[in-house]
């Protein structure tokens, strides 16, 4: 890593105003998107659809993780663990395949697994090991909750190498994305976004995706 992350402790953030943990939220999204531009053997690709679209159609397992972990491991060529916090599997990552499912289930990655920098959420693909424990979890009679759609929810453990991961995709808040790397789409898009912040605007985000060279 670049730089050291900015402070996740508690006064950090839930004694600053607003605009304090939009500006750690920038300064955070800045580091790790530094720090997945270093990364040797990725490149960067803006367009999330492309990304997915360029992807070798195979089944992937995605999760989401720490930014700091994930990047760690990524740095050091260090094999990240995958556990139960308990002895009972439970969800913490999906399956999915862009030729069959496009971005039916994707979404919900970004709920299962763990971990966040000031509402960065980073999420990474990878190829199944051969040694990774990876079970469905008994369905219920809706596996539909909301919009949420949870046939693709897995239950894995054990120990992804580096070179099993296939790609990451890095969210980040509209309003926390440095305005220096935004394209032109983007910058429009928080034009717009900040227009109707007087009313109750929905979630808005920027993602980042960075692809292995093959």
């Amino acid at each position: 890593m670049n730089e050291a992350f900015p402070s996740r402790s508690p006064n950090s953030s839930t004694s600053t105003t607003p605009e304090s943990r939009i500006e750690l939220s920038r300064v955070a999204a800045l580091q790790v998107l530094s720090d997945l531009e270093s990364i040797t053997g990725f490149e960067e690709i803006k367009n999330i659809n492309s990304l997915y679209s360029n992807l070798p159609k195979e089944e992937y397992i995605v999760r989401r993780e720490n930014p700091e972990s994930l990047i760690k491991s990524l740095e050091t060529d260090s094999p990240i663990g995958i556990e139960f916090s308990g002895n009972t599997p439970y969800a913490n990552c999906v399956v999915w395949n862009p030729e069959l499912d496009r971005e039916h289930g994707l979404n919900t990655a970004f709920l299962e697994g763990q971990g966040h920098l000031h509402n960065i959420v980073v999420v990474y693909g990878f190829k199944k090991p051969s040694d990774l424990y990876l079970e469905k979890i008994a369905a219920n009679p809706s596996e539909s909750y909301g919009t949420i759609d949870r046939s693709h929810v897995r239950a894995a453990a054990g120990f992804v190498p580096v070179e099993n991961i296939k790609f990451v995709v890095m969210r980040t808040p509209i309003s926390a994305f440095p305005k220096e790397r935004m394209t032109d789409d983007e910058l429009d898009k928080l034009w717009e976004y900040e227009e109707r912040k007087s009313g109750k605007p929905g979630a808005e985000f920027i993602y980042r995706g960075f692809m292995t060279k093959e």
